[in-house]
């Protein structure tokens, strides 16, 4: 009877998680000073915490004069002890026109990029840079190692903030800071159910900052429907 009830309470409790982490959300995505896209991102989870990512970025104002091009992009996890990142997928357009893809794939050992002779380590804390920031509130204390997947390099980064109490447009909120050889990350997050505030990714190597900006949100009502 004990077992029943432990297990019960555990599918309930899984329920209960992946339910609170249906959400959609849009960012408006800056570069060089000015406003260049809006990124609308979904998060899905069922009941086994099997999620999935997906993000659909357009080019919004002025951008629209000079470029056509989108990206969709997937991420595929496992929320476990520690979440299991397991695949990611990018698609970039020119108008309707598909013009590159990127996938990612993490097989026994290694992480394979699918349309490239690269591999990497497949390590425990492994992620890409559109599921790291939904993951954070998963770890009280900074988690050793942490690493960061791109197609062309993986990262391992180092904590400089984690969970900071910070004020960020006169709401409360923690920031993390993680450095890396490729990348400098700063994630700002409100609390386990909402989507991150802000990210901003400073990219040591074209010496170029992205940061994306929380525009709207909006939780689901109807978490595996």
């Amino acid at each position: 009877m004990r077992f029943w009830a432990t297990l019960l309470l555990s599918l309930h409790s899984l329920a209960t998680l992946a339910s609170s982490l249906n959400m959609q959300a849009t960012y408006v995505v800056s570069a060089f000073g000015a406003d260049i896209g809006e990124s609308h991102q979904q998060l899905q989870c069922d009941t086994q915490g099997d999620c999935r990512l997906t993000s659909d970025t357009r080019p919004i104002g002025l951008a629209r004069l000079f470029t056509s091009e989108r990206l969709q992009e997937a991420s595929y996890f496992h929320l476990g002890n520690p979440p299991r990142w397991a695949r990611y997928e990018k698609k970039k357009y020119d108008g309707d026109k598909l013009v590159r893809t990127v996938t990612l794939v993490r097989k026994q050992a290694s992480i394979v990029y699918v349309e490239g002779p690269r591999r990497f380590p497949a390590h425990d804390r492994v992620y890409d840079a559109l599921s790291l920031p939904y993951l954070l509130h998963h770890w009280n204390t900074p988690p050793k190692p942490l690493y960061l997947q791109d197609n062309n390099w993986q990262d391992q980064l180092k904590p400089l903030r984690w969970h900071q109490p910070e004020q960020l447009n006169d709401q409360p909120v923690h920031r993390y800071t993680l450095q890396g050889q490729h990348v400098k990350v700063d994630i700002w997050l409100t609390s386990r159910n909402t989507p991150p505030l802000k990210v901003q990714v400073y990219n040591h190597d074209t010496n170029k900052t992205i940061t994306l900006t929380l525009k709207q949100e909006r939780q689901s009502d109807h978490a595996f429907e």
